[in-house]
């Protein structure tokens, strides 16, 4: 059972730059054909969700969480910044 979500009145573009248009455009790309458990898994794989607890909030700074290890190089820019501002002092 499949049901699609219709607007009723046409959005205004001129509020979006074509860097917006252009994201909402591949992520509707990307969904299409996707099944609700395909798009629930998918979404379900982030290191947001896996790192919190079931029904808490997932804060929306969490997108910017990488789901990759950290490169050597990342490492040591980490190294730099923590004793630059002593954060682990």
């Amino acid at each position: 059972n499949r049901s699609r979500v219709i607007a009723r009145v046409d959005c205004d573009r001129s509020l979006f730059d074509k860097d917006d248009i252009s994201f909402v455009d591949s992520s509707i790309n990307f969904l299409i054909g996707k099944t609700a458990r395909q798009v629930s898994d998918w979404s379900h794989s982030f290191r947001s969700w896996k790192t919190l607890n079931h029904r808490n909030k997932i804060p929306y700074e969490s997108v910017l969480l990488d789901d990759e290890a950290p490169t050597e190089e990342d490492i040591l820019q980490t190294a730099k910044l923590e004793n630059k501002y002593g954060w682990l002092k």
